[in-house]
């Protein structure tokens, strides 16, 4: 349920922590309608969080891909919705770096163990 005004929360802040994690923050509404309850944080429309804190780290992102988050802060009068906020996570620059080992060794065909 979206309600208009001070009751909804801030969109959340975000600091990239690398290719996979996400260190998300965020403030509560200037006027809690009733009795704070939890907070949820939605990312793609998935709860990755239910808690009493106002920041989380999410672990084990997909390198490269956006996301949209959202705060819901529960109470005992319902369900107030932030709106959404978007952020990417870096690129997996290691991905080109990696290489077959057999081709290698096929192509110089010369070996040397020790």
């Amino acid at each position: 349920m979206l309600i208009s005004g001070e009751i909804l929360p801030p969109p959340p802040t975000f600091s990239v922590i690398g290719r996979r994690e996400l260190h998300v923050k965020w403030q509560a509404p200037e006027v809690i309608s009733g009795r704070l309850s939890r907070y949820e944080l939605l990312c793609n429309n998935r709860c990755i969080y239910s808690g009493t804190d106002q920041e989380y780290h999410a672990t084990m992102l997909k390198p490269d891909r956006e996301y949209t988050i959202i705060v819901v802060v529960i109470t005992n009068e319902g369900r107030f919705c932030s709106r959404p906020a978007k952020v990417r996570t870096l690129k997996d620059e290691c991905l080109s770096f990696f290489f077959n080992v057999y081709q290698i060794t096929k192509k110089n065909e010369k070996l040397f163990y020790l």
